[in-house]
């Protein structure tokens, strides 16, 4: 008798450590599934050929040189009549390349940062969609307080390049070229 009840305690000890975990397991399952994602995550960009560097001479860079200015043209570059580095808040800020090395699927991202700081004020990521098609990044005025930021792009992790611009204040006098 003893025996058999010593047998049905420990039946009863191993369903309810079973039944425990069940509990436990199935709670941290809904939890999982319940909690509101808190990071999102961007789409894996295409893998760059074999060979691909962005660290080639500068003949052979796979973006053209960064151009700063109030409005691209149609062919979404800043063209020469709207290029400048100094802006005032109220202006719209252009940024193109070209990309004419760059294959389809690179995911460049352009991030600027106010100078003297490490912490980005802004940022956006596109892929290159066609070859030698340019990229234009744009920032509504307004974006940026008066000050001198720094602009760096990114392609595959590795920055390879980067350049320099001003916003003055709404009272300053607007400088146009570059």
């Amino acid at each position: 008798m003893k025996e058999r009840l010593s047998r049905t305690v420990s039946m009863m000890c191993s369903l309810t450590r079973t039944a425990s975990l069940g509990a436990v397991l199935l709670a941290t399952a809904l939890a999982a599934v319940a909690a509101p994602e808190t990071s999102r995550r961007e789409p894996e960009p295409t893998p760059p050929p074999p060979g691909f560097n962005p660290y080639t001479a500068p003949s052979q860079r796979p973006v053209g040189p960064l151009r700063f200015g109030r409005g691209v043209g149609p062919d979404g570059v800043v063209p020469d009549s709207q290029r400048t580095d100094i802006f005032m808040p109220y202006d719209p800020i252009h940024i193109s390349m070209s990309t004419s090395r760059l294959p389809v699927g690179v995911l460049a991202r352009l991030t600027i940062y106010e100078e003297g700081h490490d912490l980005p004020v802004w940022r956006d990521a596109k892929s290159v969609t066609a070859q030698k098609s340019p990229l234009s990044f744009e920032l509504a005025p307004g974006k940026l307080q008066a000050g001198r930021y720094r602009v760096v792009l990114i392609l595959e992790g590795r920055p390879v390049a980067q350049q320099s611009f001003e916003v003055k204040t709404g009272s300053e006098e607007r400088s146009v070229g570059s």
